[in-house]
């Protein structure tokens, strides 16, 4: 159409304004992704006693993704993966805190090439791809209750217009819990995952936890409000996601359930049906190249991620048969590879002598501590003994459909050996196509004592 003016030589400027009229139907991105929310501690998936009202309503006018899997459960490897759309082996930044070179591409590029307006405001720990954004704005976790006028700020100051693309990366849920407020969320009336003790100093640190995910939904709150405030709601897409498991013993930085499932919700009327839920295995390397198909575009380079935008109307289909993860250095020596199908998860340890240490943050906590010596005095149930156990099985599965805790190793079941097999034979593919396997000699040493969380010097 533009083409067909030009050649009647219409007036420069009137060109100018249907060229930014085309641009305005590109539609805006913007993607909240929490940091340390377990999957389970939203209401939209089945917790009735967290306080979310805005994801909720957001859940309601999009759609709920159930089987999403992270490719790291751990921030930096897991957001420097979803961003570029390849797995944290390909990326070159595979453990805690290793940044991303220069020479990857991450989604902001091929959307800057088509002039969306691209912005980061929140944490960063990405590395050295600053400037391939057009404006990043980095916030320290004490300043967390600040995000939510920063994210406004960021949606106001979009150049006239343009598209824009905004990564709202949240400090929230991560630990330390210092100083929340409020706090609205009752330690007595919250739900405890069947993996950690009911212990009051548990309840506690778990409260502070909901406390801080009540947060992270005031802020998108805050950010959708002034989006509908400005007309841009509409035309907006809406991404709300978390980079890992929770901050628990058994979840975080682990490869089972509670460590690799993200909660993902879409929003958007003109291609999301509203108030649905889509069961399709999805891995959380397909969400840029899906944001990028629908924004018009892709990568330049090839990428390990695929677009799900035709399964978004199609519950019943097929979209990948297993997703893949790792689990690195993260304050301690780590060496995992885990596979995941439509129901069962296998995990392979390459260090088995070794307990399933939590982060350090975790580890110092005062809830922690508690449930440590509780351990250490004989005083826990065998089933909160798991975070402790060495030496660890060398392969672990779980079916997760039965069992979302994964608390029982299916390994030796029978029923389960046909599968067992392809999962193993498909996983040993996987690692030597992305270059994911370590010698074991050069893996990054611990950091911390595993007891105590002390700086080992």
């Amino acid at each position: 159409m533009i083409r067909l003016i030009k050649s009647m030589l219409i007036p420069a400027g009137i060109v100018a304004y249907l060229s930014a009229q085309a641009e305005l139907k590109k539609p805006n991105i913007i993607v909240f992704i929490a940091d340390d929310l377990g999957w389970e501690d939203l209401e939209p998936y089945g917790n009735n006693k967290i306080q979310t009202p805005n994801i909720n309503k957001l859940a309601k006018e999009g759609c709920r993704f159930d089987k999403v899997f992270l490719t790291a459960s751990s921030s930096s490897p897991s957001r420097a993966s979803i961003l570029t759309a390849l797995y944290p082996s390909e990326t070159g930044a595979s453990e805690l805190h290793q940044p991303l070179s220069a020479g990857q591409i991450v989604a902001s590029t091929p959307l800057r090439n088509i002039g969306y307006y691209t912005v980061s405001a929140g944490k960063w720990h990405l590395g050295d791809v600053k400037n391939q954004w057009d404006q990043v704005e980095t916030v320290p976790g004490n300043s967390a209750h600040k995000i939510g006028d920063i994210w406004i700020n960021a949606i106001q100051h979009v150049p006239e217009n343009k598209p824009f693309f905004i990564w709202a990366a949240a400090n929230d849920p991560h630990r330390p819990y210092d100083e929340i407020t409020p706090k609205v969320n009752n330690p007595d009336s919250l739900i405890l995952p069947t993996y950690l003790p009911d212990l009051s100093v548990v309840r506690k640190d778990y409260a502070d936890y909901y406390n801080e995910i009540s947060r992270f939904d005031t802020h998108v709150g805050m950010a959708v409000n002034e989006l509908k405030r400005l007309g841009l709601y509409e035309n907006t897409i809406i991404v709300i996601m978390s980079d890992n498991g929770s901050p628990m013993p058994t979840a975080k930085t682990r490869t089972n359930l509670q460590g690799m499932k993200t909660p993902l919700i879409i929003v958007n009327a003109a291609r999301i049906q509203p108030n649905t839920c889509n069961r399709a295995l999805i891995s959380s390397i397909d969400i840029m190249p899906t944001l990028l198909e629908w924004a018009g575009t892709q990568y330049p380079n090839a990428v390990s991620g695929i677009s799900f935008a035709d399964i978004c109307h199609d519950n019943k289909q097929i979209f990948r048969e297993y997703a893949f993860a790792e689990h690195n250095w993260h304050d301690f020596m780590a060496y995992e590879r885990a596979i995941y199908s439509d129901s069962l998860i296998l995990n392979v340890n390459y260090l088995p002598h070794l307990p399933a240490t939590p982060p350090n943050d975790v580890v110092k906590s005062k809830a922690y501590q508690v449930f440590r010596q509780a351990f250490e005095n004989g005083e826990l149930n065998g089933k909160y003994q798991e975070t402790f156990y060495s030496p660890r099985s060398e392969y672990e599965l779980w079916n997760y459909e039965k069992d979302p805790h994964c608390t029982v190793n299916e390994v030796k079941n029978k029923d389960f050996s046909e599968q067992l097999k392809k999962m193993n034979r498909t996983l040993k593919t996987h690692l030597k196509q992305t270059r994911s396997y370590r010698d074991i000699k050069y893996l990054t040493k611990d950091k911390y004592d595993r007891k105590t969380g002390a700086l080992i010097k």
